[in-house]
C-alpha cells in the first residue's frame, strides 16, 4: 500500500474517531441480528451529518445484506461492513470499515465515514424507515462524553493519556444491549442534529440480495 494511502487512512481514523462513539466490541448479541428487506436497495442523500446535501448531486448509497456503499458530501466512495439488529421495535446498524476499495467511477478510497471503523472498532447508528424515507442517527458522542465527565457513565471505557485522545468503549455486547433497551428512544443519546436522511431510489434485485447471503 502506498505511503500516501496510509497517511490518508490515519488522518481519516483520527478525524472520524472524534465524531462517533466507538466500541472495541460489537453493539449486539447474536440473537438480536435481523434482516431488513425494506432497507435493501439504493437511497438518495438529502441530509448528511445534519446538513442538507440536496444540491450536491451525491451518488446513491447502496444497502445490502452485509455492506453499505457510501458517498460523502464530496462524492468520495467507501464500503462499510455492517450487521443489522433489533432491540424491541427499533432497528440498528453496527458498522466497521470495509476493504479499502474504490468504486469504478470514483476517486481513490476512502471517505469520511469509512474512517469511523478503521481502527478495528465498531460504531452504531439507529435506523428509521418510513415508506420511502430512511433516517440514520448515530450515537451522540457529546452525550457520552458529558456522562463520563459527570462520572455517571455506567459503560466501561478507556482513553489514552495524551490530551487529544478519544474515548473507546470496552463494554460487552450484552452490556450494550441492556443500554440500548433503556435508551433506544432517547433523542439525547440518538441526537437528530447528526442525522442522515435518504429517499428510496430503487430496490436491489433479488439476485443481488441472494448473492450477499452466500
Amino acid at each position: 500500500m502506498k505511503t500516501s494511502m496510509l497517511i490518508l487512512m490515519l488522518i481519516l481514523s483520527l478525524v472520524v474517531s472524534g465524531c462517533y462513539v466507538q466500541s472495541l466490541n460489537v453493539f449486539y448479541t447474536e440473537d438480536a441480528e435481523t434482516e431488513i428487506p425494506a432497507l435493501m436497495g439504493e437511497w438518495n442523500s438529502r441530509i448528511q451529518m445534519g446538513e442538507s446535501v440536496t444540491n450536491k448531486q451525491i451518488k446513491s448509497w447502496a444497502f445490502s445484506t452485509n455492506t453499505v456503499d457510501t458517498y460523502d458530501s464530496d462524492n468520495k466512495y467507501s464500503q462499510l461492513e455492517v450487521v443489522y439488529f433489533k432491540v424491541g421495535d427499533s432497528y440498528f446498524m453496527d458498522f466497521t470499515a470495509g476493504e479499502p476499495v474504490t468504486a469504478k467511477d470514483s476517486d481513490p478510497c476512502c471517505n469520511f465515514y469509512w474512517g469511523a471503523g478503521l481502527v478495528l472498532v465498531h460504531s452504531l447508528c439507529k435506523l428509521e424507515i418510513k415508506k420511502n424515507e430512511l433516517i440514520i442517527i448515530p450515537l451522540d458522542l457529546e452525550w457520552f462524553t458529558d456522562k463520563i465527565d459527570e462520572e455517571k457513565m455506567t459503560l466501561s471505557w478507556v482513553k489514552a493519556k495524551h490530551e487529544n485522545s478519544n474515548y473507546v468503549f470496552t463494554a460487552t455486547p450484552s452490556e450494550w444491549m441492556t443500554f440500548l433497551k433503556k435508551h433506544k428512544d432517547s433523542s439525547a443519546v440518538f441526537n437528530q442534529k447528526h442525522q442522515f436522511v435518504f429517499t428510496k431510489a430503487k430496490e436491489l434485485h433479488n439476485k443481488a440480495i441472494d448473492s450477499d447471503k452466500k
